[in-house]
C-alpha cells in the first residue's frame, strides 16, 4: 500500500511539472503572435502617413484635408498644426490589431522635419483603439525625415 501511494505521488508529481511547462510554452509562443500583430500593427500606421506625406497630397500642412487614405479606406485625421493623429483599426490576421499615428511637422532652420510615432496594439477592437486589456501589447516606431 505504502509502494503504491509512493508510485502514486511520483507519477503525479511528474504529470504536474510537464503541465507546468506546457502551460509557460503555450503562453511563451502566444506572446510571440501578439508581439508580432503590434509590431505590424504599427509598421503598417508608419507605411501608412508616409504614403500620405509622401504623395505630394499635402495632407499634413495647416487647413488640409480633414481624413487620409489608408488601405483604401478614409480615416478622420485630428489637426492641431503642426501636429496631426489618425487611427487606423482593423488590422493583422484577425482583424483585432489597431494602430496610434502621430504625425509633427516643424521647420529647423530653413529645413522642414517630419517626425511620424506609430503605436501599435495586437487587440485594439475595431471601432476604436482603446480597447486595451490584460493581454495587449504595444509597439512604437518611429520615423524622422
Amino acid at each position: 500500500m505504502v509502494f503504491a501511494i509512493m508510485l502514486s505521488f511520483i507519477l503525479f508529481t511528474f504529470a504536474a511539472g510537464v503541465l507546468n511547462i506546457t502551460t509557460k510554452e503555450m503562453n511563451f509562443s502566444t506572446s510571440g503572435k501578439n508581439s508580432d500583430n503590434a509590431f505590424y500593427a504599427a509598421d503598417s500606421g508608419i507605411e501608412c502617413a508616409l504614403f500620405n506625406d509622401m504623395t505630394g497630397k499635402n495632407v499634413f500642412v495647416e487647413k488640409g484635408p480633414e481624413t487620409v487614405s489608408c488601405f483604401g479606406e478614409k480615416i478622420s485625421l485630428k489637426e492641431n498644426f503642426p501636429d496631426f493623429d489618425f487611427v487606423v483599426l482593423s488590422l493583422g490576421q484577425d482583424g483585432q490589431s489597431c494602430a496610434k499615428v502621430m504625425v509633427e511637422k516643424s521647420l529647423i532652420g530653413i529645413s522642414q522635419e517630419t517626425i511620424i510615432t506609430s503605436k501599435g496594439y495586437n487587440l485594439g477592437g475595431t471601432e476604436s483603439c482603446n480597447q486595451l486589456g490584460l493581454n495587449s501589447i504595444e509597439r512604437v516606431l518611429e520615423v524622422r525625415y
